[in-house]
């Protein structure tokens, strides 16, 4: 349709970053519809100059932060009742594992789950976890049509925080009650960090959910809090910067670097060579460097998102 010069595509200016605006013309009838703030939230709807649905709402007002700390996510995971989660998160479980098995298992994209166990008899864990995600977003990026169970609006990251929680447990012998409470601690460290992102955003999602996935590998593994808090905290000092330019097959690319990076974040909290307080974006708490990272995506990437749009419909 594109070669056909079947419609054109422009950058709307001056409004939020979820904002959707289309014409359509056929050879009796235009119409007009909007869409903004929200994926589901259609505020505007027109036809053949006739206006049939006004609603401008109030999603705008909202603060984008939460109510949640790392502090109250950790305690909630090892001790509170997560049983009404459960159904979801057994289906997370089958669903994510289902796709990713199938990434891994035929020809998706460019393949990066493949390739990253090319020439590997005795694969590690960490790169069992990197390509198991991978593999995920290589079906899901390249049209496969089976379901995702997502984390913050993202089906690339809902398979980036718990395809390496998913395995680790199997490659661990861990027990269902424990994997449950590490996919809780997880997703919810997920949609903590994203949470002062905001919805879209030039800063790349599976960044948050790459370090959480490790940071709950390392709850499953019975870590203190401090080396998971500090996990987190080097996490996104290392990796924060990773752009955003669409869902495509390069995500599953940027997935392994997130879960890469986020090991190797691991293993400085292990060490005890973890980032201090004024190491660059490094704050004195995993809280505060948790909201200095939604500062950065949500001002300081606003114009770089521009640009990236741009630059994407050049080609």
């Amino acid at each position: 349709m594109l070669d056909a010069d079947f419609c054109q595509v422009e950058l709307a200016e001056g409004v939020d970053n979820l904002f959707i605006e289309i014409y359509m013309t056929s050879e009796n009838h235009t119409a007009r519809v909007i869409i903004e703030q929200s994926h589901t939230n259609l505020t505007y709807v027109e036809r053949d100059g006739e206006v049939l649905h006004e609603h401008h709402s109030e999603v705008k007002a909202k603060s984008e932060t939460c109510d949640m700390s790392f502090q109250s996510i950790y305690d909630f995971a090892q001790t509170g009742d997560i049983s009404g989660a459960i159904p979801c998160l057994e289906q997370q479980i089958t669903y994510n594992t289902a796709i990713s098995a199938e990434g891994m298992g035929n020809n998706y994209g460019s393949n990066i789950g493949q390739l990253l166990l090319l020439d590997e008899s005795n694969p590690s864990l960490e790169l069992l976890c990197k390509a198991r995600a991978a593999a995920g977003s290589d079906a899901r990026m390249s049209g496969c049509p089976l379901p995702v169970v997502i984390c913050s609006g993202s089906g690339n990251q809902g398979l980036t925080v718990s395809m390496p929680i998913i395995t680790a447990a199997e490659q661990l012998g861990k027990s269902q009650e424990e994997l449950y409470r590490a996919l809780a601690f997880g997703n919810l460290l997920t949609l903590y960090i994203k949470s002062g992102i905001g919805k879209l955003s030039a800063y790349c999602g599976v960044v948050s959910a790459g370090v959480a996935g490790v940071a709950a590998v390392a709850f499953l593994k019975g870590d203190s809090q401090q080396i998971i808090e500090d996990t987190v905290s080097n996490g996104l000092a290392n990796t924060s910067g990773i752009v955003c330019d669409g869902a495509k097959p390069s995500c599953a690319g940027k997935i392994a670097i997130a879960i890469d990076s986020g090991f190797m974040s691991y293993k400085q909290a292990r060490l005890r060579k973890s980032y201090e307080k004024g190491d660059g974006i490094v704050c004195n708490s995993v809280d505060e460097t948790i909201k200095s990272i939604g500062v950065i995506a949500r001002e300081g990437m606003k114009q770089t998102d521009v640009v990236i749009l741009n630059e994407m419909l050049k080609h």
